[in-house]
């Protein structure tokens, strides 16, 4: 399919205004981390659970937006939270980065994260769903279930 002119001057605006937002972004985020730190303290400061937990988080961000790029720019039909895994891998299996991420967060609190993250899944999963496909294929869903 062939771009018009506003296709490219949308594109071009796009891509103008993607380094200003992407320094706000960084710029709330350092002002998260060091509002955490002053205000709980040592749990919030590098290498406790909290700061550690904010590492988690950017990091999945970080990696959903990176094959959301990737996707766009390829039209490859990936969607982020395949970005959100590869950083929760790559954080729980690099040596030094596991030292510091992967295992300063205690197993209670980590169970209790990937519990609410697996329903968060599974409900936006279902609210994807076509209720009229759905109820068609009712018979063959409930045998699948």
């Amino acid at each position: 399919m062939c771009k018009s002119s506003t296709d490219n001057e949308d594109s071009a605006k796009n891509d103008s205004t993607q380094l200003p937002a992407a320094l706000w972004e960084a710029l709330c985020v350092g002002l998260v981390v060091l509002t955490l730190w002053l205000s709980i303290g040592a749990a919030a400061a590098p290498r406790g659970p909290v700061f550690a937990l904010e590492c988690v988080f950017v990091a999945g961000v970080l990696g959903g937006r990176l094959v959301s790029l990737i996707a766009k720019k390829t039209e490859v039909p990936l969607p982020p939270l395949v970005g959100m895994l590869g950083a929760g891998i790559l954080l729980r299996n690099v040596p030094y980065l596991r030292t510091y991420v992967g295992e300063a967060v205690d197993a209670g609190s980590s169970s209790a994260l990937r519990t609410c993250a697996l329903a968060l899944i599974l409900a936006r999963a279902g609210l994807g769903l076509d209720a009229a496909a759905l109820k068609r294929l009712r018979w063959a869903a409930a045998r699948l279930a």
